[in-house]
């Protein structure tokens, strides 16, 4: 019998061997959480973001306590979002969808109509941001997602600092970061 480094035995996506040998895989769920989805109405939320999250929910890869918060500039309510997203992720899964599972996961979206350079529209949000981490019992691990134009990566970023959301918090930039070196580190800085 060969010696064989464990991490090079090629895996199938059930984190079983190819071979047929079981491989232990341990998962960890992580801890309680609220992402805020900036540009939530986009293209890259309907089709990868949401439902990538939807089908972790429905397999139990995600916490109890988790809210999600869509923040987009287009004019929806919350039950209008989770409608778009509920055609999103049927669209990503149509042979793997579960009513049940959607209805656990719709109960934890909510959406709130932000203009990204008026700084008024932070205060809003931030409310709405407490309200569900409350809700659904999500403090303290805040994750803002921007799936935006990085246009405005540095007034989102700039009004999250100045409205005090962003305070421990991580932010995931969705686009290449800046569109040269000098844009990459004028971003960079933004975000120290």
């Amino acid at each position: 019998m060969r010696d064989e480094n464990p991490l090079e035995i090629p895996i199938s996506v059930r984190g079983e061997a190819i071979s047929g040998e079981e491989i232990p895989c341990k998962i960890d769920i992580p801890k309680p959480f609220c992402l805020v989805i900036f540009g939530a109405s986009g293209d890259l939320a309907k089709r990868k973001i949401i439902p990538s999250l939807y089908r972790l929910y429905s397999h139990g890869l995600l916490p109890v306590h988790f809210s999600v918060v869509g923040a987009a500039r287009s004019a929806m309510d919350a039950d209008g979002f989770r409608r778009e997203m509920l055609e999103a992720a049927t669209a990503a899964f149509p042979d793997d969808f579960s009513e049940e599972a959607w209805k656990g996961f719709s109960e934890k979206l909510s959406y709130a109509v932000v203009d990204y350079a008026d700084s008024a529209a932070y205060g809003t949000l931030a409310n709405l941001i407490s309200r569900a981490e409350a809700v659904h019992r999500a403090e303290g691990n805040r994750i803002f997602y921007l799936a935006i134009p990085p246009t405005v990566f540095d007034a989102v970023i700039g009004h999250l600092g100045a409205s005090g959301l962003a305070r421990n918090t991580r932010v995931v930039i969705e686009k290449p970061f800046g569109r040269d070196l000098e844009s990459a580190r004028r971003l960079s800085a933004v975000l120290r």
